[in-house]
Protein backbone atom coordinates (compact mmCIF):
# COMPACT_ATOMS: atom_id res chain seq x y z
CA UNK A 1 0.00 0.00 0.00
CA UNK A 2 1.06 3.40 -0.42
CA UNK A 3 2.31 5.96 1.91
CA UNK A 4 -1.09 7.95 0.49
CA UNK A 5 -3.80 5.55 0.64
CA UNK A 6 -2.99 4.68 4.31
CA UNK A 7 -3.22 8.58 5.06
CA UNK A 8 -6.11 8.83 3.36
CA UNK A 9 -7.96 6.02 5.19
CA UNK A 10 -6.98 7.38 8.26
CA UNK A 11 -8.36 10.37 7.77
CA UNK A 12 -10.96 9.50 6.40
CA UNK A 13 -11.62 6.39 8.87
CA UNK A 14 -11.27 9.23 11.70
CA UNK A 15 -13.86 12.05 9.91
CA UNK A 16 -16.46 8.59 10.58
CA UNK A 17 -15.57 7.85 13.91
CA UNK A 18 -15.79 11.47 14.79
CA UNK A 19 -19.41 11.90 12.54
CA UNK A 20 -20.60 8.98 14.52
CA UNK A 21 -19.53 7.16 17.25
CA UNK A 22 -20.18 3.86 16.87
CA UNK A 23 -17.69 1.16 18.61
CA UNK A 24 -19.12 -1.70 15.93
CA UNK A 25 -18.15 0.67 12.97
CA UNK A 26 -14.41 1.07 14.62
CA UNK A 27 -13.54 -1.58 11.83
CA UNK A 28 -14.88 -1.42 8.35
CA UNK A 29 -14.45 -4.42 5.50
CA UNK A 30 -12.83 -1.51 3.56
CA UNK A 31 -10.22 -0.84 5.23
CA UNK A 32 -8.94 -4.42 5.06
CA UNK A 33 -8.97 -4.74 1.63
Amino acid sequence: LDPSVVIQQSTISSIHAKRQRKPKQRYSPSDKS
